[in-house]
């Protein structure tokens, strides 16, 4: 990814990764109820953020869109 990404592509992927692996980690107390908003700014952004993450990665597979308006679809996302 390096090879054909600039940093600041690379650096805003990084971050929905980040968000879908804490979500991940954290997602039964999340789904149980259990985990308070506010808590923890870091959860809190994970969750604002993994459904349009999620529904990003569902580009229907006939949808062309270029790699520089993918990447603004993900900045918007992950912002």
């Amino acid at each position: 990814m390096n090879d054909i990404s600039s940093a600041d592509e690379v650096g805003l992927a990084s971050i929905a990764r980040d968000y879908l692996a804490l979500y991940r980690k954290n997602e039964d107390i999340i789904n149980l109820g259990a985990y308070n908003k506010g808590v923890n700014a870091r959860i809190d952004n994970a969750i604002l953020a993994h459904e349009r993450i999620m529904n990003l990665l569902k580009q229907n597979f006939m949808e062309h869109v270029s790699s520089r308006d993918s990447y603004e679809q993900l900045m918007e996302v992950v912002r």
